[in-house]
C-alpha cells in the first residue's frame, strides 16, 4: 500500500491543479524567484537551505501556475489575512515570505485575491487573531517566553476559515495548504463537494483499515479515511462495487490493494469510465499482504490491474 504522503496525490487526481507538486517539495512554491527565495530564506532561519534540483524547481513552477489559475477562476473575491507577532524575527521572516508568495499569486489571479499582513503584536492585532480562532505559539522575547501568532484567515463571500498555526520550520507545504484551504472555503460557501468513488468488494485493504497509520502514544492512530476527511472535508467518498456502470458524476475512482482479481467485465467498466475523461488513482502493487497479518505472508499477483494499466502505457511489475 502507498503511504499517506503518496495519498496526497488523490487531491490532484480528483480535480485539484498540480497541488501535490507543492506538497511534496522541500519548500513552498517557487513560481517566481522572489516567492521561492523568500520562503527558502524564512526556512533557513531554522534549518540550513537545501539546493533544489531543476526537476524540483520545475515542479514548483507548474504548481504555482496551477494555483494561480485556480484563484483566477474564483467567481467571487477572496481576501487573505496573515497574522504575525512581529516581535519574533523568525515568525516575521516567515510571514514576509508567505506574503511574497501571495503577492505572486495575486498577480495571476486577475483581481480575485487580495492579502494583508496584520501585526498581532498590537492590541488590535491580538484581538483579531484571537477572535478568528488562531492558535498561539511560544516565542522568546528579551529573556522571557511569550505567546505569539503566525496564522491565516480566509474570507470568501460570507464564509470564513483559518489556518490556525504555521510553523516557520515547516514551510514545505504552505502553498498546498493555502490552495487546499481556498477550495475548502469555496465548497463550503457554494454548498458543494467533490465526489470520489472507492472500489470495494475486492477483498481490498480499505482506507478505513486501522493498521495503516502508526499507533500514537500506544493508542491506535486515525484511519486514512479519517485523515482525508480532516484534511479535505469537501471530498465525499462513495463505495463503488463494479457490478454495473460506474457513475460518471464521480470525479475520480480510487483502487486500493485488491485481494481478488478483477474480472474482464470489471476492467471494461473501469476503462469505459476513464474514456469519459475521468481519473483513476491506484494505490497497489503486485505483492499482496493481508492487512494485520503478523507473519507478513506475501503472494504475487497483479489481480488484473497489469492488463488495465498496460493499455495506458504503464507496467505493473511484480518485483518488491
Amino acid at each position: 500500500m502507498a503511504s499517506w504522503r503518496s495519498l496526497a496525490g488523490l487531491v490532484a487526481v480528483a480535480g485539484m491543479v498540480a497541488l501535490p507538486a507543492c506538497e511534496d517539495q522541500s519548500t513552498a512554491s517557487q513560481g517566481s524567484a522572489v516567492s521561492g527565495q523568500a520562503l527558502t530564506a524564512a526556512s533557513a532561519t531554522a534549518t540550513a537551505p537545501v539546493k533544489d534540483s531543476p526537476e524540483t524547481e520545475a515542479a514548483r513552477r507548474v504548481c504555482h501556475a496551477g494555483v494561480g489559475a485556480m484563484l483566477a477562476a474564483l467567481p467571487e473575491p477572496l481576501t487573505i489575512q496573515i497574522y504575525v507577532s512581529r516581535q519574533s524575527v523568525r515568525l516575521s521572516h516567515a510571514a514576509d515570505g508567505i506574503a511574497q508568495l501571495l503577492a505572486s499569486l495575486e498577480s495571476q489571479a486577475k483581481g480575485k485575491v487580495s492579502h494583508e499582513v496584520i501585526d498581532a503584536g498590537s492590541a488590535a492585532g491580538r484581538d483579531g487573531a484571537k477572535a478568528a480562532g488562531l492558535q498561539t505559539v511560544s516565542i522568546a522575547a528579551k529573556d522571557e517566553v511569550k505567546l505569539g501568532y503566525l496564522g491565516m484567515v480566509f474570507r470568501y463571500g460570507a464564509t470564513q476559515d483559518i489556518i490556525p498555526l504555521l510553523d516557520p520550520k515547516q514551510l514545505t507545504s504552505v502553498e498546498f495548504r493555502i490552495a487546499n484551504k481556498v477550495r475548502e472555503v469555496r465548497h463550503r460557501h457554494d454548498g458543494t463537494s467533490i465526489r470520489v468513488g472507492v472500489v470495494t468488494g475486492k477483498d481490498e485493504i480499505a482506507l478505513t483499515e486501522p493498521s495503516l497509520v502508526p499507533h500514537q502514544g500506544g493508542r491506535p492512530g486515525p484511519t486514512l479515511m479519517a485523515v482525508l476527511h480532516q484534511n479535505v472535508p469537501f471530498y465525499n467518498f462513495a463505495d463503488v462495487d463494479l457490478s454495473g456502470e460506474i457513475d460518471s458524476e464521480l470525479r475520480a475512482l480510487v483502487i486500493t490493494q485488491p485481494g481478488k482479481a478483477f474480472s474482464d467485465d470489471e476492467l471494461k467498466r473501469i476503462d469505459a469510465y476513464l474514456m469519459k475523461g475521468r481519473s483513476l488513482a491506484i494505490f497497489a502493487s503486485a505483492v499482496n499482504v493481508k492487512a494485520r497479518d503478523a507473519a507478513m505472508t506475501a503472494t504475487v499477483g497483479a489481480q488484473g490491474l497489469d492488463r488495465l494499466l498496460a493499455g495506458y502505457g504503464i507496467e505493473l511489475k511484480s518485483a518488491v
